[in-house]
């Protein structure tokens, strides 16, 4: 029976603590043959490939020029190095050759080989890049639930800050790996961009400088969108801040044997105590860690960005820094042609200064006050624009500026949850549009500040007030402009009554000048920041 590497390495780790030989096999569920073949040893990984002695390959003139492409690589990144294909069509492009690709690729290969097998030639980094992340595995003891355990330390440190993470697992199998991976990223609130792992990790492992993965691990990888670094073997010197982090947080945090109720409580105090190291620790450049961690999250930020406009881009094309026109008037006489800026579009068609209108919501939960303002926390999406700010008035109060614009001829925009209550083919927005309660004999009691707690309603849809019937001053139904085409409603349009307007609508953005002195002094508040999944952010 294969005996799996972290139970190996277990033995070694309770052998060299001076535990009996019999109680190892008792804890570990082996024989004692086992416990004593594998504590006897003296090293039990892999031994490092040496490649066989032989005559290099034939490259003749071209072996220099070869060798020099491959020692300026290695300051390169990884997916920036030369394969031996690259080398080859450069040989033959460049220098003539005129020998065969497998001759090449045997150079490169054995070029590689002597290198990492080379005393003190494995990679070191001596400055080491914000966003990348070194991970190792110690080994501790802890009283859990009155059991005394030997459990494995997961630590992950971000060497350009000398930020240090830990966590608690049973073992260093892939799934306890990444899971422990996932809840130091929390901690972080981001992936770093290069993970540095040990040769001989469940994660994977070189050999012959070719990277085996595990299938798990990989998915992991592909998920966070994390680059993996695996170091030579025997070179601990590649990945030192998390080698002395181990000790270090070892003798800090586990010093003397914690006794915990539960692992998820000795996780909790491990976070806790990390959190109080880092505030205390300096980087190597003598700054404050906290003060290099904000560059490290910031370079983290940078990579996921990068993805994420890679994304869209891929899918929607990348926005044209200008583009052409050619508009004409109901009449089909041309009124606008040229090419234009976004910016120098609105300004020719449009021409309104934006910074003259208020948003404003009515949304009567008792987490938000009227006459109070309100932003979104992580709502803002424009570089160098405004942020967010809504003032909460009464729904009248809506109704009042809305006809006052309306009035002097200028439309509004509105937000609503425009599922509730819609004929989409009569463009009919009203309470009684449907008569449910009598169908299914249901009385549905919820209030609009209800609906909104228990996220039964929010805003889903922007359209525009174009009109409003009065009666006695009193309005008692909206016409809406809708951007479904004219097939939808009545060639577009649809008709809201005035209750359904209490119920389900919840913005409109009004010219400032409508506004009351009392809302004006009012708007001018600092806004009171909600959560990021807030009903009141899902529009915007």
């Amino acid at each position: 029976m294969t005996v799996p590497l972290d139970t190996r390495n277990d033995i070694r780790s309770m052998d060299a603590d001076g535990v009996p030989r019999a109680e190892i096999a008792r804890r570990l569920r082996v024989s004692r043959n086992t416990v004593a073949k594998y504590a006897d040893m003296e090293d039990m990984s892999p031994a490092a490939p040496v490649p066989a002695r032989r005559e290099r390959p034939a490259l003749g003139e071209h072996a220099g020029w070869v060798e020099s492409v491959l020692e300026a690589d290695l300051g390169a990144p990884r997916k920036q190095r030369h394969t031996a294909r690259r080398i080859y069509d450069r040989l033959v492009e460049e220098r003539g050759y005129a020998g065969s690709y497998s001759t090449v690729q045997r150079f490169v290969r054995e070029w590689r080989l002597a290198r990492s097998a080379g005393a003190g030639e494995g990679y070191l980094e001596l400055e080491w890049a914000p966003g990348t992340c070194q991970v190792d595995f110690g080994n501790f003891r802890a009283v859990v639930a009155g059991e005394e355990l030997t459990l494995k330390l997961l630590v992950a440190t971000l060497p350009h800050s000398n930020d240090r993470q830990c966590f608690a697992l049973r073992s260093q199998r892939s799934e306890c790996l990444c899971a422990g991976l996932a809840a130091i990223f929390s901690r972080w609130g981001r992936a770093p961009r290069v993970l540095v792992l040990d040769n001989a990790t469940e994660a994977g492992r070189m050999v012959r400088g070719e990277v085996t993965e595990s299938g798990l691990f990989s998915l992991f990888r592909g998920h966070y969108r994390v680059e993996s670094r695996y170091c030579n073997p025997y070179s601990g010197n590649e990945k030192g801040s998390v080698e002395n982090a181990v000790g270090y947080l070892r003798r800090n945090l586990l010093v003397p044997v914690p006794r915990v109720g539960s692992l998820a409580e000795l996780n909790a105090l491990l976070a806790e105590g990390c959190a109080r190291l880092n505030a205390a620790a300096g980087c190597r450049d003598g700054r404050a860690s906290a003060e290099a961690l904000r560059e490290d999250l910031a370079e983290m930020k940078k990579e996921m960005m990068g993805d994420v406009y890679h994304l869209l881009v891929t899918c929607l094309g990348e926005p044209p820094a200008s583009f052409g026109v050619r508009l004409r008037d109901k009449d089909g006489r041309l009124a606008l042609s040229g090419t234009f800026t976004p910016l120098e579009f609105f300004s020719e068609a449009v021409g309104m200064n934006v910074d003259d209108y208020v948003s404003l919501i009515s949304a009567p939960t008792a987490d938000k006050p009227y006459h109070k303002t309100y932003t979104i926390r992580m709502l803002g999406n424009v570089v160098g624009g405004r942020k967010v700010k809504y003032l909460n008035l009464p729904s009248e109060e809506l109704k009042k500026l809305a006809i006052a614009q309306l009035s002097d001829g200028q439309p509004v925009w509105f937000g609503c949850d425009v599922g509730q209550m819609l004929q989409r083919d009569l463009g009919i927005m009203g309470m009684k549009t449907f008569d449910y309660e009598s169908l299914l004999n249901v009385h549905f009691g919820m209030n609009k500040a209800q609906r909104l707690d228990y996220a039964t309603s929010l805003m889903t849809h922007a359209m525009v007030f174009l009109g409003v019937n009065l009666v006695d001053g009193k309005p008692t139904r909206w016409k809406v402009e809708n951007s479904w085409s004219e097939k939808s409603g009545q060639k577009g349009y649809y008709l809201m009554t005035d209750e359904w307007f209490d119920e389900y609508n919840y913005q409109i953005v009004v010219n400032r000048k409508y506004l009351t002195p009392e809302m004006q002094k009012a708007f001018e508040q600092e806004p009171i920041v909600l959560k990021p999944w807030d009903p009141m952010g899902s529009l915007a």
